[in-house]
């Protein structure tokens, strides 16, 4: 009985911290968000898809972005069906992802960029509710637009690096799933 009790304080013990973590990731965001907004040229402003195919030209290279206390930002990640805008950092590391989603390879510019994001539900935790045909945008720090749609929803195991990094997508989003034993992957194309 002991034993079972000291399990299950364990258990809260681990969800309390999680969930202190996860708020502090949603704040944390948040604040980042703003300022990197601020910064991005344009971003926001009625009009800016106008010169999106001319901006493109002089889009973001793999190692541009822009600093926020001590991140390196590379642009705005904004799903609508789930309510979501969020700062996408430079690099991916595991502090990092508990500040906002992180860039784990690629870039917009060359349509192979893929983003990881903890399944907080601040950040990538309602992956599950998306569609195919849901619209995706990524704003670089230089303020260029790329539109996406999803095209495909899959799961992958979590040591399966080389099937999240093949393939032809322009777009790549994932995130773990309870307990990290697989990943959810959304896959997105540019919008025509």
């Amino acid at each position: 009985m002991g034993v079972g009790l000291l399990l299950l304080l364990g258990a809260g013990i681990t969800t309390y911290v999680h969930n202190v973590q996860e708020k502090q990731a949603g704040i944390r965001s948040a604040e980042a968000l703003v300022l990197l907004q601020a910064k991005i040229p344009g971003y926001g402003q009625a009009g800016n898809d106008a010169v999106e195919n001319m901006l493109k030209v002089f889009s973001l290279d793999a190692e541009e972005s822009l600093t926020i206390e001590d991140a390196a930002y590379i642009g705005i990640l904004e799903i609508p069906s789930l309510g979501l805008t969020l700062p996408i950092q430079s690099d991916w590391s595991y502090p990092n992802l508990r500040l906002s989603p992180c860039r784990y390879r690629g870039s917009a510019k060359n349509s192979d960029l893929i983003i990881a994001g903890h399944n907080y539900p601040a950040h990538f935790g309602y992956f599950y509710r998306l569609n195919i045909g849901d619209k995706v945008r990524f704003t670089d720090v230089l303020g260029n637009v790329y539109d996406y749609q999803v095209s495909g929803l899959e799961t992958l195991e979590s040591t399966d690096v080389k099937k999240m990094t093949s393939g032809n997508w322009d777009l790549t989003l994932f995130t773990c799933t309870t307990g990290g034993m697989t990943r959810v992957t959304v896959r997105c194309r540019l919008a025509e």
